[in-house]
């Protein structure tokens, strides 16, 4: 067995050694710059799905203790279809000029990101 490996480490310290492109070092790292990104947005998505979650959770803890445990003062009202209407669609609304606020800041910091990269090529 020791033979075979003195065998091999002969044959690849004869092996010539091939250069690396001048490029490699760059796209490594470009690689590397990618692969962080996305990890971070799945950092951010999690956070932001656990957040939700756990928002849910206390309100809904929080009705069920008014509730079942009958707390004076506290009482569900009743609403009426046209209230209903009004509230969801302000809540549509924000819900959507949320979304587009995020869509918009996070095209604005990729073109930012390109041109600090443009710049630091120069």
């Amino acid at each position: 067995m020791e033979k075979r490996n003195d065998k091999m480490h002969e044959l690849f310290r004869a092996m010539p050694e091939d250069k690396l492109p001048a490029s490699f070092r760059e796209r490594l790292m470009q690689e590397v710059a990618k692969e962080a990104e996305i990890q971070q947005r799945r950092s951010d998505r999690r956070g932001i799905w656990i957040a939700s979650i756990t928002s849910l959770l206390l309100v809904s803890l929080v009705l069920v203790f008014f509730v079942c445990f009958k707390m004076p003062g506290f009482r569900i009202p009743g609403f009426n279809m046209g209230e209903i209407a009004f509230y969801f669609s302000i809540g549509c609304s924000a819900l959507g000029l949320l979304g587009l606020d995020y869509l918009v800041r996070r095209k604005l910091e990729k073109k930012a990101a390109l041109s600090n990269k443009s710049k630091n090529q120069e």
